[in-house]
């Protein structure tokens, strides 16, 4: 069925998730903290006013309210100039809020900033204009005192032109970032590659981040974190959320994150341009949202390159359940029938009935070695996959195929999957 985009969505899903009980609970461990931080500014301000009670309902009411003032200052979609403060940052941690974490350190600003300047926590939203940014700025100067806004250091690839630098330069310093000369101080490698594709007008791709009570919490693709929205589960937000798992080391994304980062006046997810994701296809946990989901993740044959045919497996007991999962009874490609060696194919059947000689396994790895053409051409790694080494094997590979690291199964294993790969590469 068709599905509205995040600029048609409520304007606000928030409400619901503070008021809840469990999400409100998380705030008993700082209420003590908080209450007596309030108690030092309501006494020692110039003019301040009393200091407001200190409540678990208070704290969430007051979180929620800080988004919205936040959005009154600078806008829904960043039409006023300014730095919206991360989104993620206001997610209430499942564990609870310790006083280490980043929305204690928005709290703290806040609660000082209401009592300095007679404002009802309670009616924080309520700001506008000067006085919402100043209640912004207010909490983005503790947070970066305390060193808890993200950190952006930019190494450009050697394929982004000197002009376009100096745009992205640009908007790099407005946001707050910056560029380093070596890649191994970046925390984001930037490439010139295309990712934004695959929406048509109010088509909206989008992935589930979590779900509860009924409802699925979704993040649409090439939008703000702040765009993120509880939906009732129903279809299409049906997909239950995947673990993103561990990653390491920089970001490798396009210079389209910096350019949509710029325009919203928010730092974007980085898990929507990953450099080398340039079609649907190449989206993890990605959905359309109007029913036809399987189609358009699959991206249709308009995207593949020319001369290629997409295969559809076999449906029924043949067809995969997960992305993981193997084919069983599918046509997975169209390969073409191969010539084979009668005496490799005769040297193989005598290992399996009589027992495997040494002179039988070394005629069937030279019979292999004829088939093998020689490598002419210098291997080129794209900067879009500087991860990889023909040398090792990148956790990247070990997630994506893990059945070849898992140690279930005698046939893959660790040798054999970089014996193919290197000689897919080669």
């Amino acid at each position: 069925m068709a599905t509205k985009g995040p600029h048609q969505c409520q304007r606000d899903t928030w409400a619901a998730y503070y008021a809840s009980p469990d999400v409100v609970e998380r705030f008993r461990g700082v209420v003590d903290a908080l209450a007596t931080e309030a108690e030092v500014t309501a006494s020692t301000a110039v003019s301040a006013s009393q200091a407001p009670e200190i409540s678990e309902d208070l704290l969430a009411t007051l979180t929620h309210n800080i988004q919205i003032a936040q959005e009154n200052a600078y806008g829904r979609d960043g039409s006023s100039q300014g730095v919206k403060l991360p989104a993620s940052l206001f997610v209430v941690p499942d564990h609870g809020v310790e006083e280490t974490s980043p929305l204690y350190t928005i709290l703290s600003a806040a609660i000082e900033y209401v009592i300095t300047h007679g404002i009802d926590a309670n009616a924080a939203q309520a700001t506008s204009g000067s006085a919402a940014r100043e209640l912004v700025e207010a909490v983005r100067l503790k947070l970066a005192d305390s060193r808890q806004l993200p950190t952006v250091r930019v190494f450009f690839a050697a394929d982004v032109s000197s002009d376009k630098r100096t745009m992205l330069t640009e908007a790099l310093s407005a946001l707050g970032g910056s560029v380093v000369d070596a890649e191994h101080n970046a925390t984001h490698v930037v490439d010139s590659s295309e990712v934004r594709s695959g929406q048509n007008g109010d088509e909206a791709w989008f992935r589930t981040l979590s779900r509860r009570d009924g409802k699925a919490l979704v993040h649409w693709w090439y939008t703000p974190d702040s765009y993120d929205a509880w939906v009732a589960t129903e279809p299409p937000f049906t997909a239950e959320p995947e673990d993103a798992g561990e990653r390491s080391g920089a970001w490798h994304v396009s210079q389209q994150w910096i350019e949509d980062s710029a325009r919203f006046h928010e730092w974007l997810s980085e898990e929507d341009y990953e450099a080398g994701s340039s079609d649907t296809g190449g989206k993890r946990r990605a959905h359309a949202a109007d029913g036809d989901l399987r189609a358009r993740a699959d991206g249709g044959n308009d995207t593949l390159p020319p001369g290629v045919t997409a295969i559809r497996t076999q449906e029924g007991p043949g067809r995969r359940r997960a992305e993981m999962e193997p084919v069983g009874n599918g046509d997975v490609a169209n390969v073409g029938a191969m010539d084979v060696d009668t005496d490799a194919e005769a040297g193989t059947e005598a290992g399996a009935d009589g027992g495997d000689s040494a002179d039988a396994q070394l005629q069937r790895e030279e019979n292999a070695r004829r088939l093998l053409v020689e490598q002419t051409q210098e291997i080129v790694i794209p900067s879009y996959a500087a991860w990889f080494r023909l040398s090792d094997v990148h956790e990247n590979e070990r997630r994506a195929l893990p059945e070849f690291f898992n140690g279930r199964n005698m046939s893959k294993t660790p040798t054999v999957y970089t014996e193919y790969r290197n000689f897919m590469i080669n």
